[in-house]
């Protein structure tokens, strides 16, 4: 989640033994940014694919009702949730905007003629 080091980290990490990164695009970063004396190993994301299989059978789906414990979702919605850490530079004024922007629409009636609270069939918890 980094596009430069802080300033003063080049220094600590040329001291170091050896830098692991998660990509490609980091070393780059790291050695654009000043680590140039230390080694550096690429060891990739860190993701277990034996556990993190969507088509195991002993994962279970999602309980929707777990997410929404309030109902404010239709089951037929098309559903975005986001997880993240609640802080400025996370944006989640940028995406509670954009989302409202794009799906919003207080015209918009349910089948039954009750209001909606976006339009298209679309909610975010």
């Amino acid at each position: 989640e980094t596009d430069r080091l802080p300033n003063g980290w080049q220094h600590r990490l040329n001291s170091v033994s050896e830098v692991w990164v998660p990509t490609e695009h980091h070393k780059r970063i790291f050695e654009r940014d000043g680590v140039t004396k230390t080694p550096m190993v690429v060891v990739g994301q860190g993701v277990d694919t034996q556990t993190w299989n969507n088509s195991a059978s002993r994962i279970k789906p999602l309980e929707w009702s777990v997410v929404d414990p309030d109902g404010h979702c239709k089951e037929r919605d098309y559903k975005f949730l986001s997880v993240f850490k609640w802080e400025d530079r996370k944006g989640h004024d940028v995406l509670f905007q954009s989302f409202w922007n794009a799906f919003y629409n207080p015209l918009a009636e349910e089948d039954d003629g009750t209001s909606a609270t976006a339009a298209g069939g679309a909610c975010l918890v």
